[in-house]
């Protein structure tokens, strides 16, 4: 009847949703995650790098990067459809669900709502 916890949020932070949705779906690692960026934006903690099942994700008082791990998978699978494909410039691999920035803040206030979702 229930599924997993998915998250929404704008299509230009998509890679955000699914890092949610995939690999956050657990209070406690919310939790966690929330307390380091807390500590970050009261300057109690240097910069840092959490790692998750199929991201990995830069923080820092200025940004938040979030980066895919699987990134070569998903162009070697390009490399084996481009055979397909009448030219290789007809499929391209979108950015989207691979990487996205934004401010600590907005960060926190992300991770604060997806915990209270859960």
């Amino acid at each position: 009847m229930f599924g997993e916890p998915e998250a929404n949020v704008s299509i230009e932070q998509h890679a955000f949703g699914l890092w949610l949705s995939e690999d956050m779906g657990c209070v406690k690692n919310t939790q966690k995650l929330i307390e380091k960026v807390e500590a970050l934006l009261k300057k109690n903690a240097p910069a840092f790098t959490f790692n998750s099942a199929q991201y990995v994700i830069t923080i820092d008082r200025d940004s938040v990067e979030l980066q895919s791990n699987n990134r070569s998978d998903d162009l070697e699978s390009i490399d084996a459809f481009s055979d397909v494909v009448e030219s290789d410039d007809e499929f391209q691999l979108s950015d989207d669900n691979h990487c996205a920035h934004c401010g600590p803040e907005d960060f926190y206030a992300l991770l604060q709502s997806w915990e209270s979702y859960l």
